[in-house]
């Protein structure tokens, strides 16, 4: 009796026991999936809040604060209205620079994320798909880029400026020999973010620049676009690059405006009068841009005032021009005496290194250049630069007056390299006002060019956009940015003693946390062990009094 009521006792008992382990285990699974839940939704708080504009932190910890923009570029950022594009052409190429300019391109990356970042979606970026390859020839057209080179595009509107990968984000050193021993290319200097800041300047600033062009006295017109003489059709070209012509004649107009961004001088045929040619050197001197060719004649040349206008400024202009010996294409015969004796045909590989020829150069494009003077650099600026900027083919002569493209060694003297255009580039010569903030640097700029032939409508079809390109460099605006020099280190925390609180964070991240978990793993999976090893009793088996 007594037995068999207390094993009838037990069965309610062991159906309740299992009934609260089945709750029990069901609460701590459903305990365990809210605590997953509100993880998730705390990590996904703490991102959202640290996307947050007003919230979010950064700390730059490197030892040369190269993860930080400079105080400049922070403030052009924030200043910024429209939306401005940053296009990222990114092909990777062979050569010994390669991984260099991987190195490069990988860091501008990571420049850009920032800008982006601080621009506060006013600044977009895109990588330009250069695998596809109709698209890539669409986009070419649109960006009016010639052949493919690494760099950026940045561009508002139809305004536009491309930085290259070698001068626009970085220079580098090319590879060279030293008597027999090789010396590889290296990086002397990471300039992408002085000239991503210049370029948003570029596109942001001015809508428009004002070029005016000197007439009256013989000059070539910039409004005819019948004659083959006239400049119409370059205009055109100026235009799209932001630069509007204007016509500018000393006895009806009197003083050279005040907007006046570039004053072009093309083949006048007489001397200009005493105040216009002071007017000219005075506006020069004080940071004026002048674009300057002499008449193709050599008479009209030497009546002109454009000899004296260079020599004030270091280049000499001959009387003659420079002619070589021309081939004929068809029948192998060296000839003389033919107008093609004046068209030289640069090939890239005698380009020189100066910026305007820089993207021939990189291209492999040459220059075409008809009848022309030679411009030599006969005195370096005090504080300046004086150039030349494209010379002839080897084995040419400067043809002396009267110009019969014949050679005579006793009256032409002897073969060789001739200058067919050089530019000055200096400090202003007079006190100018003081910049203010990000404004343009004053500064003197001349391009030479000693053929005003390569201006006319006749030339349009041979340029391949060398004069747009001379145009676009003489009108350049040196933006007053100021970036800290940065060292390449990659180091991301300095060791050094006088850091000790950095080094204490390096040895806690590299070492002392990875061996702290393991020792904790280690602990937990022992302790585990030897729990498991226990003999456990079943809840349902006979009670050690039972008889």
């Amino acid at each position: 009796m007594t037995d068999s009521t207390n094993r009838a006792a037990d069965v309610p008992k062991r159906g309740r026991v299992g009934s609260v382990g089945r709750l029990s285990r069901l609460g701590t699974g459903l305990q365990l999936t809210i605590t997953v839940l509100l993880a998730v939704a705390a990590v996904l708080l703490v991102n959202w809040l640290a996307g947050r504009p007003g919230i979010r932190q950064r700390f730059d910890m490197t030892s040369t604060a190269k993860n930080t923009l400079a105080t400049a570029t922070e403030g052009l950022l924030e200043r910024i209205e429209d939306e401005v594009l940053i296009e990222i052409l990114w092909r990777p190429e062979g050569g010994r620079r390669a991984i260099l300019e991987a190195e490069v391109m990988a860091r501008t990356e990571k420049l850009l994320t920032m800008i982006e970042t601080k621009a506060d979606g006013k600044v977009k970026l895109e990588r330009v798909d250069t695998s596809d390859l109709v698209g890539w020839q669409e986009r070419q057209r649109e960006l009016r880029l010639q052949g493919f080179e690494n760099g950026l595009v940045i561009s508002q509107g139809e305004r536009r400026v491309f930085l290259p990968m070698d001068g626009g984000l970085a220079q580098f050193q090319p590879f060279r020999m030293e008597g027999d021993r090789p010396v590889n290319p290296r990086v002397l200097a990471y300039i992408a973010e002085e000239s991503i800041a210049e370029g948003i300047l570029d596109v942001t600033g001015r809508q428009e620049l004002r070029a005016y062009f000197t007439t009256g006295y013989g000059e070539q017109d910039p409004t005819d676009g019948e004659s083959s003489e006239g400049m119409a059709l370059l205009v055109q070209d100026l235009e799209r690059d932001g630069i509007v012509a204007n016509r500018w004649d000393f006895s009806v107009d009197g003083a050279i405006p005040e907007d006046c961004e570039v004053l072009v001088a093309i083949g006048p045929e007489s001397p200009w009068p005493d105040g216009m040619y002071a007017a000219i050197i005075d506006y020069a001197e004080r940071g004026g841009r002048l674009v300057v060719a002499p008449a193709l004649d050599p008479a009209h040349l030497m009546k002109s005032d454009i000899p004296d206008l260079l020599g004030h400024f270091g280049l000499e202009v001959s009387e003659g021009r420079v002619a070589h010996h021309h081939v004929d294409p068809q029948t192998g015969r060296v000839m003389q005496g033919v107008s093609q004796c004046e068209w030289h045909q640069l090939p890239a590989q005698i380009l020189t290194a100066h910026p305007i020829v820089k993207p021939f150069v990189t291209s492999g494009r040459g220059i075409v250049v008809p009848a022309a003077h030679q411009i030599r650099v006969v005195r370096q600026p005090e504080n300046g630069l004086a150039q030349h900027l494209l010379m002839s083919q080897p084995r040419s002569w400067l043809d002396t007056v009267p110009v019969d493209r014949i050679f005579q060694a006793e009256v032409d003297g002897q073969l060789g390299v001739f200058p067919l255009a050089a530019t000055v580039q200096q400090p202003p010569a007079q006190e100018v006002a003081p910049t203010k903030g990000l404004e343009a640097e004053a500064e003197t700029r001349i391009v030479a060019l000693g053929s005003e032939v390569a201006l006319t409508n006749a030339y349009r079809q041979y340029d391949s956009g060398f004069t747009r390109a001379a145009f676009n460099w003489v009108t350049d605006q040196e933006h007053r940015i100021v970036v800290p020099a940065r060292d390449p280190d990659l180091r991301y925390l300095p060791r050094t003693a006088d850091n000790a609180p950095f080094a204490t964070a390096s040895k806690v991240a590299q070492f002392y946390l990875p061996g702290g978990t393991f020792l904790l793993g280690l602990l937990v999976w022992i302790l585990r062990s030897r729990g498991s090893g226990r003999r456990r009793v079943s809840p349902t088996g006979p009670s050690p009094s039972q008889p």
